[in-house]
């Protein structure tokens, strides 16, 4: 019986000891209009923890247990980084469009970007 109550103890702790990590939770909306941004790519700085937001702008991962940084990007949004405290489980932020203009850009078949005045060949344009 006293093994059994060792081999309990045992099995609690070691579940302790591997559980270092959380759910983090939020929502990501745009700063004009407080419509939610679909598509956002959400990451722990430095660590290989992203996802991505789903349609309602909602979004949930398994972050590490102590503070780390959080970085969040859109195209047409820019990167924007923030610091997450130990204690926080439930994020809700807002992002403003970026000033910034995206520029022409072709890739080549072995996914080599080059301009479109510099490749010798025909290029086809698609418009957004």
């Amino acid at each position: 019986m006293r093994q059994l109550r060792l081999m309990f103890f045992l099995l609690l702790l070691s579940t302790v000891a591997f559980a270092q990590t959380r759910r983090l939770t939020g929502s990501i909306k745009d700063a004009a209009s407080g419509e939610p941004l679909p598509a956002v790519t959400v990451q722990v700085k430095g660590k290989n923890i992203a996802t991505v937001t789903a349609a309602d702008g909602s979004f949930a991962l398994q972050a590490p247990s102590g503070a780390f940084t959080l970085q969040v990007s859109l195209v047409g949004y820019g990167t924007k980084s923030m610091d997450v405290s130990p204690d926080q489980t439930n994020l809700d932020l807002v992002m403003s469009e970026s000033s910034t203009q995206l520029g022409e850009l072709v890739v080549t078949a072995l996914g080599i970007s080059k301009e479109s005045k510099k490749v010798g060949y025909s290029v086809t344009k698609v418009d957004g």
